[in-house]
């Protein structure tokens, strides 16, 4: 099953169709930044791992990798203001990563897009996203 959104108001994003597996990891980490307040983070696999409890851990790392790709696919915003500036149009990766989780122990290490941020903290965006 897949989340399909199309127009928010304003017409912030154009198209986003992500997994409900996508969208419990895009939260989580989201969550993560509400906590730390900064878009560099370093999560523990193990807490992304318990996300997916149905799942061993070798399927859960393997899930993973293949979602970090899914939420990472470009998406388009249009007609956004970001820090003063108004954005016409701009294409939005959700973030970085700096390396991937091999093991339970390790440490997952990525950089939010700021302006997706933004985007997420929106009122429409969190109506639509539930977050």
């Amino acid at each position: 099953m897949t989340m399909q959104i199309n127009n928010i108001e304003n017409n912030f994003f154009t198209n986003i169709s992500i997994s409900n597996d996508a969208y419990k990891l895009v939260n989580a980490i989201y969550n993560t930044y509400n906590i730390e307040d900064e878009p560099y983070l370093e999560i523990k696999a193990k807490n992304i791992i318990n996300l997916f409890p149905n799942k061993s851990v070798n399927e859960s790392i393997f899930c993973i990798k293949k979602l970090f790709l899914e939420i990472n696919e470009p998406v388009l915003i249009k007609n956004f203001d970001f820090k003063g500036k108004y954005i016409y149009w701009r294409a939005l990766s959700f973030c970085n990563c700096h390396n991937y989780i091999e093991k339970e122990s390790d440490t997952l290490k990525l950089d939010i897009d700021e302006m997706y941020i933004e985007l997420l903290k929106n009122d429409k965006t969190q109506k639509i996203l539930n977050i």
